[in-house]
Formats: C-alpha cells, structure tokens, sequence
C-alpha cells in the first residue's frame, strides 16, 4: 500500500487533538476486534497459518517500506496487503488483528523506532484497517470458496475500501498539524495508493492459491514479490530523480522573480525544507566589505522565516565557517569534530548540509539546512548534488549588481533542464517525446522521410548474464554506433528498454544506412572485458499517407516485427498485408490463451506398428484444437504457440494426459509405449528434465513406456545444451 506518513512538524496546539483522533481510532479498531471478530473462524479450512508465521509477515511488510516523498510529504510502499489477506484466508480474524497490533508495536519499537504519537498513530490506524477488512470480507465472501474467481473481485474491492479509509485518516491528521491540503499531492498518493493496493491484494491472491494447490510454487512467488520490490525501487528513484529536478526548476524561477535578499531567504528556506525534509534551516547574507555592517541571520522556526542582525561574535564564526565550506559539504557533528562541527553542535544540528554562497570576489552568504524530520534517514551524500546546484544557483540571485549575468544563468539551467525533459538520461539520445514531435513535423511538412525501428536481438541474454550495468553500457555504445551510422540532419532516438528508432530524412538512402546499421551492430562490443556479439532487426516504414506519428511508428513496429520472423539481423519495409497478418496473429494468440484456460484441446493416439510382426506397439498423441468452427489441426496453431510461448503450456497438457493413458494402459498391456511430442523451447527452461521426472513420478508410470520426441530445432539453437538435457533427460 501507500501511506503519506504523518507530519512530525507537531505543535503543541495539534497534539492534544492529534491524540483524540488516534484514541477514536483505537477505540474503534478495539471495538470491532471484541464485537466482531472474537469467535470467527478462519475463511479457508484448506491451510492455516501459524500466528508466528503471520506475526513475522507483518513485521516484514512494515520494516521494508520503501520511503517515497511527495513534495512537501513523504509517504511510503509497503506489502502489508500480503500478509494481511492471507492472513484472513487462513486465520481467524481475532488472530489476525492481533498478530498486526503486536507486529506494528514491535517494529515501531525495535526495528524502525519512531516518534511516540506518530507510533500511536500507525498503529491505531493499520489495525482499524485490518479491523474493517475482516468483517467486510466476512460479509461479502462466499463462504463455500473464497478462492473461487468470483470472490476475487469483492476481495480486491474490500481491501481498496479499507485502504481509502486508511489514507482518508491520515490525511485528516495532516490537517489537524498542518491546517491545509495539497489537492495534487492527496490525488498521487490516492492513484498510487490504490495502484499499490491492488497489486499488492493480487498478488496475495495469488499465493493463497498457491498454498493450497501447490505450496512449492511459493518459491516462484517469492522471485516475483523479489522483483516487485526492485520495480518498486526503481520507481521511487525516478519519481524522485523526477521531483528533484522540478524543484530546482521551481527555485531559480522564485529566485529570478525575488526583489530582494528577504525574499530570497523566504524562498531558500522554506523551499529546501520542504525539499530536504529538515526542521532547521538558516540562511547568513554577508554584507559587502565597505558597508562595515553585521550580516543579516535569516532562520526558519516553525515554519515562519525570522530575521535579525547577527552579534559581532556569531558573525565572526559565520565568517569563518563561509571560508571552510567554499565546496558544499555534509557533516555530522555527532561523529565529527572541527570548526564547522563545533557551530553547527552549538545550535543543535545532528545532521546538516553547509554551503557558502560564492561571488567572483567574495562569500556572498551561508546557507544550513539539517535535522531531517525522519530521524532514522540522516541527510547523506545522496542530498549533497542537488544541495550545490541550490548553492550555485542562490549565490547568482544574490548578486544584485551583476543582474545580466543572473539571467544568463537561469537560461542555462533551463536550457539544461528543457534537454533532460526531450533526451533519454542514459544514452543522450532523442526521447520518445522529441521524437514524436519530429515526426509530426515531417509528416506536417510532407517531406520525404523514412522512420527506422530497430529492436536489439539477445539484449535480454547480456541482461540475464551480464547484469544490468553492463547492459545500460551497451545501450550507451550502441547509440553512439547509430549516430555514426546516420547522416547529419537525421534523428536517432531510444524508444525505451532495447528499442530505438532513426527519422532519415530523403528516402534516398533509407536501405543503404540500414544495412549499414545492421553491418555495425554485428560487429563485437568490448565491455569491462566483455565481447558482446548482438545484432538488430529493422522495421522501415515511410512518412507518407500517414496521419501522425504514432501511426508512423505503429507501422514501423509491424515491419520490425515481420523482420524478427524471418530470422534475426534482416530488415522489412511495411506493407498493408503484415498488419492483417500481424493482426491476425494477435487474435489467434488470444484465442489460444482462452483455448488453455478454457482446456479446449483434446488427445487422440495415432498407432505404431511393427511392420515385421504387423502388431500395434505403442501410440503416438497428436494434439488437436476444438473450437466453435471445428477442430484444428496442429499446423494451425503449433508455430503462433511457439512464438508466443504458449507451447509449454499445451505440451504440458499433452504430457499430463499421456501420463495419465499411460497409467491405465499399462496394467493392461504393459508391453505397449505411449509417445508424446516436446517443442524446443522447453531447452530454455533449467528445471526441465526436474519436471519430468516429478510428472513421471506422480503418474506412476514405468519411465521406459514413455517416449518424448523432440524437434532438430533443440539441437539447432544450443546443441551443447540440447545434448546436455537430452543426455539427463534419458
């Protein structure tokens, strides 16, 4: 879920009310607990969880929250509907809500200790929350099955209830401290909140299923929350890479329209605040030399910026520590010691970032900001860069004499921020947004022009083996391959993940710089003592009769498509009838998706006959598909399965059914074999000849009546790997 995490900017004129709304929510979870849920039984009597075992889930979900910010909140991820859900499937919901209330407390206390009556007040709310869940879905569930698919909609709908509720409290908290709301800051935690709400629910689901059909599927269910939480992060770091840089574009825009060096330090302040996340921050303006005057001490208490004129010997410590932090830096007083740690353990900094405003000649002024209010995120090096940038930037506001240059200034970084916002941050190449604007204009213009889409083979193996520093190195070489592939007055952009694409600008030569970027592309890349062999494959499509640029770029990627069917490293121009057959294929993978689901297919056996003795020795299973139209052979749909990765699931079908003839078969003519079909792209798989055996073995089958025939391709595409399996498998 996401939860913004209550303000700690608490007066002592909010407190008392803050401590009423956290006894009405008490009162309430207690309630419900007592009159409720005492006496329920578990939902599901399929499985049960040990209360130890819910107990650590809740912990767990609450000690990896990922702290997320949202402007002048923070708010964080969390898996708390994992646990929570199952534990409702599984537990009786007294249980539950006492597992929770114990789990908030302990993590609260001793893994990530926090503030008391913000303690109080999570813990209060999470198990209202769970409160509320529990007789909603007691009362909405059929309780015959709650697994069934008809219950997973109602539970997906409770949880997202109860998590509106949740994040409904916590916004009426944050009124209560801060007395005003943020329209735009509520609506992204409510879209995020809910996003994360029902994934999380999902995926619940998922393993409660999991636990009564199969629990050892619940190590493939822990690879995939593993990379949920890594998509999490990586989300996080761009929303705040992205928010960052916002900021600064907001702070030079309020530093260009400031008159003067209060409201510059009005600004300063109470912007980094936000920004930083810090209770203190001071703002020290250095008069010029002639002027003999104090400098003026600007600071920032309980939100309100305070100004005064600072004594002769606080001044002179200012002076002093300007010409020590001409490079911004980030200290802790608490370990370290120094004239900068000295002052800043004088006026009560446990972590702070310092940095000396600087004009051509002389320190312009001191600018501190520390003790964030999340105690447990001290300020670090990760705050330093965007820090020196506030620096730089409020030392050429400050100079009031050299207004010219100022502005100068501020066009840079607004020329800098405009080129982030159109180029993709890793490559420097055209983002997807620049492109489709060049498009557009090409298409306005109807000149002639050709768009390239070219998607990398084998990327994914450089990933998977490699890592993904090595890949994001190759992106950056590849690019810098296709600009030297392309003319001058062409564009090349990256797409997103391994895809990119070239508008060329005249149809002259559109076929020969593709060759030339397929000839480039194949040649090996050194990197971090790697030879990467990889290729591409080219969609061409023309500017002309298309209405805009996504239609430009939809027929492109039809032609790259066409192109990675005829077989890696080749190119294909668009042409009206692969949008039908792209189109068509679409369909029938579709089809074949509801086809499994569905289990519309069927086995018949094909005999096998020993042409010396004219006797029937085993069978062979063909596959065929029953649809509405009629039955369909396996030409029809075997190669699109393949393609789509659809295969291993029909020939698991195949596999089951065969084992399960064979089972019975055997005990009445034990002689006969039984022969079934295993496409190729089972050779990817690691645990193959695993499953086999285990199939085999639920079966009870003799292994030597069963016969698995295999395709060349196997051998074709890794004959070393298919020869290693094969041997295994045997």
């Amino acid at each position: 879920m996401v939860a913004s995490r209550l303000s700690r900017r608490v007066t002592r004129e909010t407190e008392n009310r803050l401590w009423v709304l956290i006894f009405v929510l008490s009162l309430a979870s207690l309630a419900i607990w007592q009159f409720a849920l005492l006496g329920q039984t578990q939902t599901n009597s399929h499985a049960s969880f040990g209360f130890m075992a819910l107990f650590v889930g809740f912990v767990l979900s609450e000690s990896l929250a990922i702290s997320l910010p949202f402007r002048t909140k923070h708010g964080s991820l969390s898996f708390l509907e994992i646990p929570l859900v199952l534990g409702l499937f599984f537990t009786p919901p007294a249980q539950v809500w006492l597992a929770s209330l114990l789990a908030m407390v302990f993590t609260f206390v001793a893994v990530r200790p926090t503030t008391l009556i913000e303690g109080c007040f999570a813990i209060a709310n999470r198990t209202l929350r769970v409160a509320t869940t529990a007789v909603l879905l007691n009362a909405l569930l059929d309780q015959s099955d709650v697994l069934a698919p008809e219950n997973w909609s109602r539970t997906l709908s409770v949880v997202a209830i109860s998590g509106v509720v949740e994040l409904l409290a916590v916004l009426g908290a944050d009124h209560l401290t801060e007395g005003r709301h943020d329209p735009g800051t509520a609506r992204s935690i409510f879209v995020l909140g809910l996003f994360v709400t029902l994934a999380n629910a999902s995926q619940a689901i998922v393993a409660a299923h999991l636990i009564v059909a199969q629990p050892l599927g619940l190590i493939l269910f822990g690879v995939t929350m593993l990379v949920l939480y890594a998509a999490y992060h990586s989300y996080v770091s761009e929303y705040s890479h992205r928010l960052r840089v916002e900021f600064l574009f907001e702070m030079t825009n309020s530093l260009r329209s400031a008159s003067s060096n209060a409201r510059i330090a009005e600004f300063l302040l109470a912007d980094s605040a936000a920004m930083f996340d810090v209770d203190s921050a001071e703002f020290v303006v250095f008069p010029r030399p002639e002027t003999l005057e104090t400098p003026t001490w600007f600071r920032l208490e309980n939100r309100v910026v305070k100004q005064s004129m600072m004594s002769h010997s606080d001044a002179d410590r200012a002076n002093d520590l300007a010409r020590l932090t001409t490079t911004p830096l980030v200290i802790n007083p608490q370990r370290e010691f120094g004239p900068a740690a000295n002052y800043l353990r004088g006026r009560g900094y446990h972590t702070a970032l310092i940095g000396t405003l600087q004009s051509e000649n002389r320190a312009v002024a001191l600018l501190i900001v520390g003790n964030r209010t999340d105690r447990k995120g001290a300020l670090g090096q990760a705050d330093l860069g965007l820090f020196a940038s506030l620096v730089h930037q409020s030392a050429i506001a400050l100079e009031n004499d050299q207004l010219e240059h100022t502005l100068g200034q501020l066009r840079i970084l607004e020329s800098e921020l405009a080129h982030q916002a159109n180029h993709d941050a890793l490559t420097g190449l055209a983002n997807r947004s620049l492109f489709s604007g060049e498009l557009n204009q090409a298409i306005a213009a109807k000149s002639e022009a050709t768009l390239l889409y070219i998607d990398l083979d084998d990327f994914k193996i450089v990933n998977d083996t490699l890592g993904h520093g090595v890949g994001d190195q190759l992106l950056v070489a590849v690019g810098q391959r296709l600009r030297d592939c392309v003319r001058a007055n062409d564009l090349v952009s990256r797409l997103g993940g391994d895809e990119f694409a070239a508008l060329l600008l005249g149809d002259g030569q559109c076929t020969q710089i593709a060759d030339r970027i397929l000839e480039s592309l194949g040649r090996a890349f050194s990197i971090d003592g790697h030879e990467i062999l990889i290729g591409a494959s080219i969609g061409l499509a023309s500017a002309s009769q298309v209405g805009d640029a996504s239609e430009l770029l939809a027929r492109a990627d039809v032609a790259m498509y066409s192109a990675k069917q005829q077989g890696k490293g080749t190119i294909a121009f668009f042409r009206a009838e692969m949008q039908r057959q792209v189109a068509s294929q679409q369909r029938l993978r579709a089809d074949l998706r509801r086809a499994i689901e569905a289990g519309s297919f069927r086995i018949i056996y094909q005999p096998i006959v020993d042409l010396s003795t004219r006797r029937i020795i085993g069978a062979e299973a063909l596959v065929r598909w029953e649809t509405e139209e009629g039955e369909v052979l396996p030409g029809g749909f075997i190669a699109e399965a393949e393609r789509a990765g659809l295969i291993l699931a029909i020939d698991r079908f195949v596999l089951n059914q065969v084992l399960a003839d064979l089972s019975v078969l055997q005990s009445e003519a034990p002689e006969l074999f039984l022969s079934a079909n295993l496409s190729a792209r089972h050779f990817q798989e690691p645990d193959l000849v695993q499953q086999l055996a285990r199939a085999i073995e639920n079966a009870d089958v003799r292994s030597d009546r069963l016969v698995l025939e295999i395709t060349e391709t196997a051998l074709v595409q890794d004959p070393d790997l298919a020869a290693a399996t094969l041997t295994r498998s045997r």
